[in-house]
């Protein structure tokens, strides 16, 4: 009997050790699963991320969310524009959403376009970029010998920072018969401000050659 006896307290011991360790288990999952959903959905979750492709180079972001996501409960401040690098040409748009609920409604709104548009879920390192935040404008087709002065005397009236002024050439493909363009980036004060420069300045000429504009979102 007392052989038994000691072979029950054994046993319960055993079992008192395994449910005190448990809780560690899934208490490790659990710390696991919850990293993996901070990267997804970091802090401020209920937050979705959208892709959406199909825009063009001159896309609004007013066009997103008055046009193609109407109705989405979107403020500019919701879309930034990533651009290809040197050619400043528009990859695609990042929207940031307030729920599932309005990123589903989204989606529809975007199906409703006929494939013209497409929009997919992203996590938020694709949103974790800065943005132009249309405040930047391109100027394309500077003349190879213009330099800062030239192209402040090409904006003269317009509200902008000189030291934001950069110029810079862009390779050309070949048989354009020039090996690259030049070309300028400006940053203005606000949105008002830089579209008016486009509006007022956009196709001028800088030493007898004509310059594009066209504000970066």
């Amino acid at each position: 009997m007392s052989y038994l006896r000691n072979a029950l307290i054994k046993t319960n011991r055993i079992s008192t050790f395994q449910l005190r360790e448990t809780p560690k288990h899934f208490s490790t999952q659990a710390q696991q699963n919850a990293s993996v959903e901070t990267f997804i959905n970091p802090p401020n979750s209920g937050l979705i991320y959208g892709k959406l492709t199909g825009i063009g180079k001159h896309t609004l972001r007013s066009d997103i969310v008055g046009g193609v996501l109407e109705g989405c409960d979107l403020t500019m401040e919701d879309v930034k524009v990533a651009y290809r690098h040197p050619h400043y040409e528009p990859l695609h748009a990042v929207v940031k959403f307030a729920s599932n609920v309005v990123y589903d409604k989204a989606f529809r709104a975007v199906l409703r376009t006929n494939r013209m548009y497409r929009l997919d879920k992203v996590d938020y390192s694709m949103w974790d970029f800065k943005s132009t935040d249309a405040k930047v404008v391109l100027l394309q087709g500077i003349p190879l010998e213009a330099q800062l002065d030239d192209i402040d005397r090409f904006l003269c009236g317009c509200n902008f920072d000189y030291t934001s002024l950069q110029l810079f050439n862009r390779p050309l493909p070949q048989g354009q018969g020039l090996d690259f363009i030049r070309m300028g980036l400006v940053q203005f004060p606000s949105r008002v401000e830089a579209m008016a420069a486009v509006l007022q300045k956009n196709m001028g000429f800088c030493l007898n050659t004509k310059i594009s504009m066209r504000v970066l979102q």
